[in-house]
Parts: C-alpha cells; sequence; structure tokens
C-alpha cells in the first residue's frame, strides 16, 4: 500500500486531497496541521464527511480511515513522512515557510533513514511563480549536504493548479462540500504518476497557466459576482442562471482569450481545455457566496490581475475590451459595507471623482482610453441607481 502524507488539513486538505486520496485504491493518508482543534476533530471517531457534487449526483461520504498529526515537538509524524510516497502541501502562500521548516526535520530523518525511496511532494496553491522560493527554503532546512544531496535526487518537487472549490465553516470543520468538475493540475515528472487517484492531471506548462488562470476562470468568476451584487443576488449560482450575465461572462472570455494568445504562448484549445469546468451545473451546488468572490475589489483590479490586465492586453492588441470595461465599472461600483477595501475604493471616488479613482486603483493613467469608457460606465451605473 501506498501512503500519502497530507500537510495542512483544511477545508481544500479534507474536502478534496483527502477525499479523493481516500476514494483511491490502497493509499493510506495521514494529516499534519499546525491547528490543534483541526486535528482533534480528526481525531474523533466519527472522522469527516464531504458532500460531493457531480453533474448527475451528489455523494456524501464519510471518511474516518486515516491518520492525523499535530505538528508537536516530538514529531509524531515522523514515520509518516519518512515513508510518505507522496506529500501533498494543500497551504496557503504565508504557511509554506513555517511548514517546510517542520517537515524538513523529517525529511533530513529520512535521508538516512530510508534514502532509497523516491517521493513525490507537490504544492498546492494558486499563488504563482513560488516554486523556486520554495526548493530554495527546502534546500536550507534540510541542513546537512547529505539531505540536500538526497532531496535532488529523490524528490520531484511539483507545482498544482487548483480548480476545485471546497467549503465548509472553518478550517476545523467536519462537514464539507466540494464541486466534483475539475482536476488538480499537476506539473510533471512524478515518481508516482496517480492514474489510481481520482480527479489529479499531469499536465505541462503549469507556470503559465497559472498565470492564465488569474486572467481566464477567475476573471470570470470575478465578472459574474461583481454584476450579480448590482443585481441584488448573493450566489454565484444565482449570477450563472441569469442569462444577461452568463452573456457578460462569455464576452469576457472571448476578450481574455484574444488579448492572451497574442500576449502569451498559449492557444485558446488550451486556454478552453483549463476553463471548461467554469459552466458545469452541479447536481447540488455549492453556493459559493458574491461577498466571498467580491472580497478585496482593489486586488481584482490591480494593473496587472484579472480585469484591468485582460483590458489592457486586449486593447494592446486592437481589440475593443467592452466587456471588461464593463466588468471594471461594475467593480467600481462594488460597495459592500462589509467589505473595507470595497469602503476605502467608495471614499477615493467621493473624494478625487470618479476617473482619478479608477486611474488610482487600475493603476493606469487618467487620460488613458481604457479609463475614460470605465468612467462613462460608471456614470451610467449610477444613473440607472438613482433612477
Amino acid at each position: 500500500m501506498k501512503s500519502v502524507l497530507i500537510v495542512g488539513a483544511g477545508m481544500l486538505g479534507k474536502g478534496f486531497i483527502g477525499e479523493v486520496f481516500d476514494e483511491a485504491e490502497n493509499w493510506h493518508v495521514s494529516y499534519l496541521d499546525k491547528d490543534p482543534r483541526v486535528i482533534e476533530n480528526l481525531k474523533k471517531p466519527e472522522g469527516f464527511t464531504v458532500e460531493c457534487s457531480y453533474e448527475d449526483r451528489t455523494e456524501h461520504r464519510v471518511i474516518t480511515d486515516y491518520d492525523a498529526f499535530l505538528t508537536d515537538e516530538q514529531f509524531s509524524a515522523a514515520d509518516a513522512a519518512i515513508h510518505a510516497d507522496v506529500i501533498m502541501m494543500p497551504l496557503y502562500p504565508e504557511d509554506f515557510d513555517e511548514a517546510i521548516a517542520y517537515l524538513s526535520k523529517m525529511l533530513a530523518r529520512r535521508a538516512k533513514e530510508n534514502p532509497a525511496q523516491s517521493l513525490d511532494i507537490v504544492c498546492n496553491t494558486n499563488y504563482n511563480h513560488y516554486m523556486n522560493h520554495i526548493r530554495e527554503t527546502f534546500l536550507k532546512d534540510l541542513g546537512s549536504d547529505e539531505a540536500r544531496k538526497w532531496f535532488e535526487d529523490q524528490v520531484y518537487l511539483s507545482d498544482s493548479i487548483i480548480r476545485r472549490s471546497t467549503i465548509a465553516d472553518d478550517n476545523a470543520a467536519t462537514n464539507l462540500r466540494t464541486m466534483c468538475c475539475a482536476t488538480l493540475l499537476i506539473q510533471p515528472p512524478l515518481h508516482n504518476d496517480l492514474k489510481d487517484v481520482p480527479w489529479m492531471e499531469q499536465k505541462d506548462k503549469i507556470e503559465l497557466l497559472k498565470d492564465m488562470k488569474v486572467y481566464t476562470i477567475n476573471g470570470m468568476h470575478a465578472t459574474s459576482a461583481f454584476a450579480g451584487y448590482l443585481k441584488g443576488y448573493t450566489l454565484i449560482e444565482e449570477c450563472m442562471d441569469d442569462p444577461e450575465i452568463v452573456a457578460m461572462v462569455n464576452e469576457v472570455m472571448e476578450e481574455a482569450s484574444y488579448g492572451l494568445t497574442r500576449e502569451f504562448p498559449i492557444t485558446k484549445e488550451e486556454i478552453d481545455d483549463m476553463c471548461a469546468f467554469f459552466y458545469v451545473k452541479l447536481d447540488s451546488p455549492i453556493n459559493d457566496a458574491i461577498l466571498r468572490v467580491c472580497w478585496d475589489p482593489a486586488r481584482k483590479l490591480g494593473r496587472n490581475d484579472r480585469l484591468t490586465g485582460n483590458a489592457m492586453y486586449c486593447y494592446e492588441h486592437g481589440k475593443e475590451p467592452v466587456a471588461l470595461m464593463q466588468s471594471m465599472a461594475n467593480a467600481m461600483a462594488y460597495d459592500d459595507p462589509r467589505d473595507p477595501i470595497a469602503m476605502e475604493i467608495q471614499k477615493k471616488i467621493q473624494e478625487k471623482g470618479i476617473v482619478q479613482a479608477i486611474s488610482e486603483v487600475c493603476g493606469i493613467p487618467a487620460d488613458h482610453h481604457i479609463t475614460q469608457c470605465v468612467a462613462e460606465n460608471y456614470r451610467k451605473l449610477m444613473e440607472k441607481r438613482a433612477k
């Protein structure tokens, strides 16, 4: 039997990574987490449940067959780390350094006690251009030349793209919901091909595709959310049932593909393949909140992010980004009082006017064509609201 150690037992770690390895045959699953609440809940005999929503059905899975370890001073997870075939790391970017420092102490032992067994380490974060830092941190924290040589010889360190939403009340929750419509894309090579694990797919050009994901999948997601907010919706599923919003999302995707395929070495077919799942209708929608998707509109409006960045690529390559500029205006109009960044943008609009606010938030000149068009779209939105 093969074994996987999942470092980070939060929503993604349990509800996606843990669930699919549990479903696979001949894999023993272990979890490692720094949060005592997470581990205490995992150690309860009832385990955890995952509601898996497919296109044609919904399955309720109860998962109990695993080990769970806290990042304690005794390194209780050492045996799991020393003998794992695969280590998955579903973590926030800010948690990697701490996790690597702890994990490296056990891997240094592995270099001495079990040097012949190869290992795959798969990093599960959608933060991009981070793998060099992760590799350098491992090599630093392993501590000895012997351990570093073992790591270089026996370990494949791989990036991945997460395309599957998993939700719960918090990271310690044991009742989770996940959408089963998109694979985890993993950069090859791997020592273990993972063909026996469902929803795992090896894919080249992960770094490029991860950049494209922001502009495409995340761009469509943001477009639907900001448009839905202005219509009074609260859930993404409501947005995707609205023909007007779906049409706008499709137009954003077309504009994005136009600019991206001319700016980057990627084809429309590759983009469409990565994004196809976006339109899948699930048997039991996971009810993703618009507030979550809209949160921090300044980031989504940033010069190199999903809305403004997309619009600039499209415009610079000769196409008017009509839908993207409307989506940018929708984002500028988003004013949920629960979102402090949205409130900062609204204050900026009041104090400096819409043109200067767009320029500062989006990072483009006040006299730029896109700035002027977004400002005009915003004014029309305000006129419509006032009626």
